[in-house]
């Protein structure tokens, strides 16, 4: 009887520490699958803000400017061709810009108030100085270019991000 005691005594704390081991080592794989899979969401989740970058992008840079350069600051001739060349692109771009620093938005908000208040003034007969046209023409050049580096940073960043959670 006492044989069988500690026969049944010995086979309790083996499955005991058994059950502990198995406990152990399912909390190790299910936080190593729940890694995985956060890794894997991320990633997706990166990817699809990388397509949608690129797709934008894509558009961006199909979009062209068809004035001559020598009408470009003629603003009878390159105003509103200028204008909706504008709309289109920062429009294109707000649409991510979510993705992108506050800043370049804000930028791109602030350019498009200043050219309402240009068609404003037009539209009530108050002239436009020639400098206004252009700061307004420089100004859309300069937010082009920004926009094409931000969106170019922007991917290198993203797929930088992927690298690293492939890693």
């Amino acid at each position: 009887m006492k044989i069988e005691l500690i026969v049944v005594l010995v086979a309790s704390i083996a499955t005991l520490i058994v059950a502990l081991i198995n406990v152990i080592v399912s909390k190790g794989i299910s936080s190593k699958q729940n890694s995985i899979e956060l890794k894997k969401t991320r990633i997706d989740l990166l990817e699809n803000r990388r397509l949608t970058i690129e797709k934008v992008g894509s558009e961006l840079k199909q979009i062209g400017l068809n004035v001559k350069p020598s009408d470009i600051y003629n603003l009878a001739i390159s105003g509103p061709i200028m204008i909706e060349y504008f709309r289109v692109k920062s429009g294109l771009f707000l649409s991510i810009g979510h993705f992108f620093a506050e800043g370049i938005s804000l930028e791109l908000e602030l350019l498009r108030t200043e050219i309402d208040d240009n068609i404003m003034k037009s539209a009530n007969q108050q002239p436009i100085t020639d400098n206004d046209t252009k700061h307004v023409i420089d100004s859309i050049s300069k937010l082009d270019k920004k926009i094409q580096k931000e969106i170019s940073t922007k991917l290198r960043e993203i797929e930088k991000n992927i690298v690293e959670l492939l890693t």
